[in-house]
Parts: C-alpha cells; structure tokens; sequence
C-alpha cells in the first residue's frame, strides 16, 4: 500500500512549491477559484465551475471537498486512485480534507507548515495576490495554526530557509516510506 502525503498550511506557507520541488505525484484537486498567473490546468489545478463542482459532489464523486475563501477545492476517487497506484503520492488538503482523506485511506503522512504571518502576507504579496485576496486567506491564520497540533509533523518554513526546509520534508518522506 501506497504513502500518501497529505500537506496542510495556510496560504503562502510555501507548502505547494517544497511539495513540488520534492516529488512530482501530486493528486490534483478540482477548485472553482480563477487561476492565478502562470497556473496550468491539470498541473496546479484542474478548474471547473460551480456548477461542475456541485454535480462532482453531489453524484458522491468526491473523496473530500471543503470551501475556502468563497471557492471550492475537492479530490475525486479516479484522481487519487490513478496516482496511488503509481506510487507514493501528495496533495495539499487543508484540516478537513485531512481527517476526511485519513477516513478514506489510512496510509497517510500528514505534514503541517507554516511562517510567520508577516512572511506569507509577503510571499502572497511577491507572487502577484491582490492585498484583498491575501487579506481574505490569512482570515484563517490563527486558526489553521490551532490545527497544526493534530498532524504528524509540524515545520516551520523561515524566510531564505527553503533548502532547509526542503531536506527536513525530504527526510521526513524517506523515513515513512522506509517504515
């Protein structure tokens, strides 16, 4: 049976790019949000509209879903089913999209990350958000770090630390799949 990692943090906690610059299985979600500059469908997201989002979930096709900041993110079965089944795999999930998923399929890692709020104010700042944007996914902050306490790794990413940081998750990935 398959690892899969399950990555959570706030917005700008850098947990899509460690993620991505360490394996390259990544489950796709689904969102309805509008793509960012320089997002590719079907490689940071697979964007579907509201009313896509809607049947998806109401035709029990979707493993976990949660709405974030007035958009829908979601993982359907045949996405995850596809990537497990080539190997160990990711996907960023928020806290509830862990505790579903762990429902699901019990062999997960999960790993929390997080910065200090002046830090991801900043990088959603340099990576083209608008300061309403930032300001309305830092609404909940305070409490997605309350949740770090139910995950099994905690790591906190420090400006200008990426490598660091990186090899931290790196060993962290080595170690659960050699369990």
């Amino acid at each position: 049976m398959n690892k899969l990692f399950l990555i959570s943090g706030h917005s700008g906690s850098g947990k899509t790019t460690l993620m991505k610059s360490l394996m390259d299985n990544e489950v796709i979600s689904f969102t309805t949000r509008e793509r960012r500059n320089g997002e590719q469908e079907g490689v940071d997201y697979k964007f579907i509209s509201i009313d896509q989002f809607n049947q998806m979930k109401y035709q029990n096709k979707l493993i976990e879903w949660v709405e974030y900041s007035g958009n829908f993110y979601g993982i359907d079965a045949e996405e995850f089913e596809s990537k497990i089944s080539t190997g160990e795999a990711f996907c960023i999930v928020d806290y509830h999209g862990m505790t579903q998923f762990k429902a699901f399929y019990p062999n997960c890692c999960t790993i929390f990350l997080y910065t200090p709020y002046k830090q991801a104010y900043k990088q959603m700042l340099n990576r083209g958000d608008a300061e309403d944007k930032i300001a309305s996914r830092l609404h909940t902050y305070n409490e997605e770090l309350k949740n770090r306490k139910h995950y099994d790794y905690v790591i906190r990413n420090n400006s200008g630390q990426f490598e660091n940081t990186r090899n931290i998750i790196m060993s962290i990935i080595e170690s659960e799949v050699n369990i």
